[in-house]
């Protein structure tokens, strides 16, 4: 599974600041080309907020802007910041979508809502590009935008999500034993576990992924934690379509 930190600086540079939204983005390099198969090959059962984000980036990176705005607001209604910020991104550059810097502004500041400071620098620099007139139409914005998207909102119910997918495994509702562990199930607590069950590696059942007060933590303290050393990243770059993809709750 690709790192938060690594999709945080794509994200950034899904829209160039101050330029027209490419009709046709260039070729990928290999580091790109793997961290978008990376995403294809994930398996996000479970996680609406991971498959909204990622496959919302297989579709920009494919030049389908529609479809990426669609999946990143799947990503963004089950407390995903990525997928937030995207939106905000694709709203300031008009790809896909009518030009907005206030609905950039709007939905770029929810995405900031728990300080990541990437995010936060991001809408504090649209900030001072807008005109009075559009602080107050992004202001109205992220009043209708909170009340569906913000963590209020959102985190219950990317939780109860979770719970219900749980559920699935073992309807008592309690984690099977020897499923849902610190480090991940083993082959033999569960028939989903290993190649054969199609979930991978054990790892898709540590308990962090599954119990949402962890989970939230654990996205956080990615973004959160400063950044080291000095990163170069060209804009997203295009892919061959992905192949279907399982839906959450399929």
């Amino acid at each position: 599974m690709p790192s938060f930190r690594t999709l945080a600086v794509i994200a950034m540079l899904i829209a160039p600041w101050g330029s027209a939204a490419a009709s046709t983005p260039p070729n990928p390099d290999d580091g790109e080309q793997a961290l978008l198969t990376a995403m294809q090959n994930t398996n996000t059962w479970g996680h609406p907020d991971q498959y909204g984000e990622f496959t919302g980036m297989q579709a920009y990176a494919a030049g389908q802007y529609r479809t990426a705005f669609n999946d990143f607001k799947l990503g963004a209604r089950y407390a995903d910041k990525v997928s937030q910020l995207c939106i905000g991104l694709m709203y300031l550059s008009g790809q896909g979508l009518d030009k907005d810097p206030a609905t950039a502004y709007a939905w770029i500041s929810l995405a900031a809502e728990r300080g990541y400071p990437e995010f936060v620098a991001t809408r504090d620099k649209l900030g001072k590009q807008l005109t009075p007139a559009e602080r107050s139409s992004a202001e109205a914005s992220m009043k209708s935008l909170t009340a569906e998207y913000g963590d209020a909102a959102a985190k219950p119910r990317m939780a109860s999500y979770m719970r219900s997918t749980m559920q699935i495994a073992s309807p008592t509702g309690k984690p099977p034993i020897g499923v849902y562990t610190e480090l991940g199930g083993t082959a033999s607590g569960t028939s989903d576990c290993g190649p054969a069950g199609g979930h991978g590696d054990c790892s898709f059942y540590a308990r962090w992924r599954w119990d949402p007060k962890q989970y939230f933590a654990a996205r956080d303290a990615q973004w959160l934690a400063p950044a080291k050393g000095t990163v170069t990243v060209e804009p997203l770059q295009p892919v061959a379509s992905p192949d279907s993809v399982k839906k959450p709750g399929s």
